[in-house]
């Protein structure tokens, strides 16, 4: 359905849809602002885009499964949306939303999918840290918002996660306990952390992928040896995010990092490898470092590339 000529579509409309209708779609509406979904159909996926919708009302309804809604005006999510017994996916992009209350989502049963990108949510409001909420929910996708602040708390009952997505935030703060078994990604990159501290989390043994690129990061992640199955390369990736403030590096219990590239571009005086399984270290031409300690690694030779630091 394009261009539809009426500021509400519900059951006058919505009621005459034939039942081998699957798919339905309410694409560049400029009058629909309220949709009520009614009971008697048999959608399946619903997709509504580049309408200026304000309202939706869901009634009772075991047949919807997929709910697509991008470039609307909606600035929160209907209550009814728990309607949907069935949903396994939700989208909802660049709409005005400001505060997301994740808490809406803890009865859904069959849930899979939340994907929130391109909004302008600042502020994520969730009160079940301690109960088992929505068994099923896999991925939760918060790119390019306004987050400043995130307690990885809320995400505490929603035990089957298996990837997060922060990244292209104005994230200052990370708090809490990331407990999650088969968590296996977490993207932090594009925002603005200058601490982050992994000490409450994990073991997250199934982990393979941690982006935390173009952050203001001061030091290393604390306690990156949680993320256990994680074998950390640290590079241009990650020393490279260090702020030219940092003259001190301490690698310290570490026990992912094998290998290290100390690059040119960072202001780094002092290095400081303790209790970390290193078996290789590469330098770029650097002018700064004076002081290198290396203590319980498993380097067994001298790099070659140590006659490009100038002590």
């Amino acid at each position: 359905m394009t261009q539809l000529n009426t500021t509400t579509v519900d059951h006058l409309l919505l009621g005459k849809l034939m039942p081998s209708i699957k798919h339905l779609y309410i694409v560049d509406s400029s009058r629909v602002k309220n949709i009520l979904m009614p009971a008697n159909n048999n959608v399946e996926r619903l997709i509504i885009t580049n309408t200026p919708l304000t309202a939706i009302v869901f009634e009772e309804n075991a047949a919807l499964s997929w709910l697509t809604m991008v470039e609307t005006e909606l600035n929160h999510i209907p209550a009814s949306l728990g309607r949907l017994s069935n949903l396994l996916h939700f989208k909802l992009n660049q709409s005005p939303m400001r505060h997301f209350d994740l808490d809406i989502f803890c009865n859904f049963q069959k849930l899979e999918t939340i994907d929130l990108e391109y909004n302008r949510i600042e502020s994520v409001i969730s009160r079940e840290y301690f109960h088992e909420c929505c068994k099923s929910l896999q991925h939760i996708n918060f790119k390019h918002n306004a987050l400043k602040r995130i307690d990885v708390n809320m995400l505490a009952p929603y035990s089957k996660l298996q990837d997060v997505y922060f990244a292209n935030n104005l994230i200052a703060s990370l708090t809490g306990r990331l407990k999650h078994i088969l968590m296996f990604s977490v993207t932090l990159n594009d925002n603005s952390l200058k601490t982050l501290d992994l000490c409450e989390w994990g073991p997250l043994s199934k982990m393979i992928t941690f982006y935390v690129r173009r952050n203001n990061l001061i030091e290393i992640p604390k306690c990156l040896n949680q993320l256990q199955n994680l074998e950390i390369i640290v590079d241009h990736l990650l020393l490279g995010e260090l702020t030219t403030s940092v003259t001190h590096l301490h690698i310290v219990n570490s026990s992912c990092v094998k290998n290290i590239v100390m690059p040119a571009n960072n202001n780094v005086e002092r290095l400081t490898i303790t209790n970390t399984p290193l078996s290789a270290i590469e330098f770029e031409e650097n002018a700064a470092l004076s002081w290198l300690m290396l203590e319980e690694a498993d380097l067994n030779h001298i790099p070659a590339t140590l006659s490009t630091i100038f002590f």
